[in-house]
C-alpha cells in the first residue's frame, strides 16, 4: 500500500514547502516507514537548502526510471529520502505538458516503493500543477490568514472543480497567531468553498507561528531534528498520526490530463 499526499498553496509565501517537509518528517518518526519528499516545484526547487542536504542540478527526465531512482538522496537524521532538482533547473519548469506527465507517472512508479510520499508543489495553479494534484490520496491547501493566500486558495479550487475533480481537499491553516484565528481562518474558507464551489473542505490541522520555523531553515536544518518536542512539533506529529489513521488501501492514483469541465 502507498499514500501519496499533494500539497499546494495556490499563493507563494504561506510556508508550504516548509509544511510539506515537516510532515514527511513527522510521518517517517513510525519505525520502518519508508517516506519520500518530491519537491515538484520544479524551476525553483528549495527543499533541499531548507533540509541542508544536496540534490542533483537536474533530473534525468528522458532516462529510464532507474535513473530518476538514482537522484534520490536520504535527508540525514530524518528518515525521509527527498526527489528533487537542484534551484534554477529551467529545463525541467520549460518541460511540455506530455513531458510532464510522464515525469509524474515515473514518480508515481517510485512511490509504490514508500509507504507515504509527500509532493510539494509549486505555488500557482496552472493546469499542468493541477494535474500533479490530483496525483495525492490526501490533498491538502495550505494558507495562512492573509487574505490573499485565502483568495488564491479559492481561485485554485474553483479551477479543480472545473476540472471536474476538486474532491479529498483538506486545509492547513499555517502561521496562525492564535488556535482560534486559525479556526476561524479554516472556517472562513470552508464555508466560502462549500457554499459557492458546493465542495467540501474539511479542515486537517493548525499550525502556530513559531520563530523557530525561520531559525531552522536560516540554519538549513530539518526543524523536527532541531526542536524535537516543541509545540509546533507536535502538531506535525498529530497530523502525521491523523493522516495514518484515515489511511486505507487505494487504487493507483489518476494520471490523467485535466479537462474542463462540460
Amino acid at each position: 500500500m502507498t499514500a501519496i499526499v499533494t500539497v499546494a498553496s495556490g499563493k507563494g509565501g504561506t510556508g508550504k514547502t516548509w509544511f510539506a517537509a515537516s510532515l514527511a518528517q513527522a510521518l517517517a518518526l513510525a519505525p520502518g516507514r519508508r517516506v519520500l519528499l518530491v519537491d515538484a516545484d520544479w524551476g525553483l526547487a528549495n527543499a533541499d537548502v531548507q533540509l541542508g542536504t544536496s540534490a542533483p542540478a537536474e533530473l534525468p527526465v528522458a532516462a529510464p526510471l532507474e535513473a530518476l531512482v538514482g537522484c534520490i538522496r536520504r535527508v540525514p537524521g530524518t528518515g525521509v529520502d527527498l526527489l528533487a532538482a537542484g534551484s534554477g533547473s529551467g529545463r525541467l519548469a520549460d518541460l511540455a505538458p506530455r513531458d510532464r506527465l510522464a515525469l509524474a507517472r515515473k514518480v508515481a512508479a517510485i512511490a509504490r516503493a514508500y509507504d507515504w510520499t509527500v509532493i510539494d508543489l509549486a505555488a500557482g495553479a496552472d493546469r499542468s500543477l493541477r494535474d500533479w494534484w490530483r496525483l495525492g490520496r490526501h490533498r491538502m491547501l495550505v494558507v495562512t490568514p492573509d487574505p490573499g493566500a485565502l483568495t488564491d486558495a479559492y481561485a485554485f479550487l474553483k479551477l479543480a472543480r472545473a476540472d471536474g475533480d476538486a474532491g479529498r481537499a483538506e486545509v492547513v491553516v499555517n502561521r496562525a497567531p492564535s488556535r482560534a484565528v486559525g479556526d476561524a481562518t479554516a472556517a472562513k474558507l470552508e464555508r466560502a468553498v462549500g457554499h459557492f464551489l458546493k465542495v467540501p473542505l474539511p479542515a486537517r490541522g493548525v499550525v502556530l507561528d513559531d520563530p523557530r520555523v525561520t531559525a531552522a531553515i536560516r540554519a538549513q536544518t530539518p526543524f523536527l531534528a532541531r526542536y524535537p518536542g516543541t509545540a509546533t512539533t507536535l502538531t506535525l506529529e498529530h497530523l502525521a498520526r491523523g493522516l495514518a489513521r484515515a489511511q486505507k488501501p487505494s487504487a493507483q492514483p489518476s494520471l490523467r490530463p485535466s479537462e474542463p469541465a462540460t
